[in-house]
């Protein structure tokens, strides 16, 4: 558990580096620079800065996405973790999903909605990205659920 959150806080740190990136290169081709995501979080709707897939050793794959409010200082993130085989059609091989929300005032104190049994149908995926369709509850410690559906992603591995 300790291996996945560090992956998790890893993931972020690149996504929060490269959504504060100086965006004045960017085209609007339609090109996919790392990522999208988006989903519903007890039913409103959520949308990443960036997003972006990790493969974890041989046999996992990290899929996350973080938006940082600059108002309101508070980022939210959505990341699961596949493991097994990673083929297109619905996966039964989640060890976890998760949606948390944080302040930069006390980044430790990030309160954590944990799922095993998210439900991930991935449409596509190759040697450079990977797409699909999710949806989750998470609960933390204390009992309290965030309902997560409608998701999409659509993300390239940065290794």
């Amino acid at each position: 558990m300790a291996k996945l959150i560090s992956i998790f806080f890893a993931a972020l740190l690149i996504l929060v580096a490269a959504a504060c990136s100086d965006s004045s290169t960017n085209s609007n081709s339609g090109a996919l620079t790392m990522g999208t995501m988006k989903c519903k979080v007890d039913g409103s709707s959520w949308q990443s800065m960036n997003a972006m897939a990790t493969k974890a050793g041989t046999n996992a794959i990290n899929i996350s996405g973080a938006n940082y409010n600059i108002q309101t200082q508070v980022t939210e993130t959505v990341s699961f973790t596949i493991v097994g085989s990673i083929v297109e059609g619905p996966s039964n091989n989640v060890s976890i999903a998760q949606y948390s929300v944080g302040s930069t005032s006390n980044p430790m104190g990030a309160t954590l909605y944990n799922s095993t049994s998210a439900s991930i149908n991935i449409t596509t995926v190759n040697d450079s990205e990977i797409s699909g369709t999710f949806s989750f509850t998470g609960s933390t410690n204390a009992g309290a659920s965030k309902n997560i559906t409608e998701g999409q992603f659509r993300v390239k591995f940065v290794n």
